[in-house]
């Protein structure tokens, strides 16, 4: 998930910028709705991220800001770990997209800058 909290405050940011230059405190209002709107499509994404990494047998160590850290092989580790964990992070990705176009239908922008953790 990382990445999206930038964008969604840059974009936050240049909207608020435009919106006191055009139209003043009205478009403010409408800039918090939409900061609204993205804190509580994170928190679905988080929520989601838990469900499919728990169903895959994984577990949710830790949320750092938007990014989502599961454990896979806790607490015995096995041969084919890899392959629930690579079908989690699909599965999340596969979500996160869904919710994009939501998102992108309310701001104009949608979620964007998904990689895994280290890229």
């Amino acid at each position: 998930l990382e990445g999206v909290l930038f964008e969604a405050l840059s974009l936050a940011t240049d909207q608020l910028v435009t919106a006191r230059e055009a139209e003043g405190k009205a478009l403010g209002v409408d800039l918090l709705s939409r900061l609204e709107l993205i804190g509580e499509k994170l928190e679905a994404i988080k929520a989601e991220a838990v469900r499919i990494v728990e169903s895959h047998g994984g577990i949710v160590n830790q949320f750092v800001g938007d990014e989502v850290v599961a454990l896979f092989g806790i607490p015995t580790a096995n041969e084919d770990d890899p392959a629930p964990a690579v079908r989690a992070a699909m599965e999340v990705h596969a979500f996160v997209r869904e919710l994009s176009g939501e998102v992108k239908a309310s701001i104009g922008a949608p979620f964007k800058g998904f990689a895994p953790y280290g890229e």
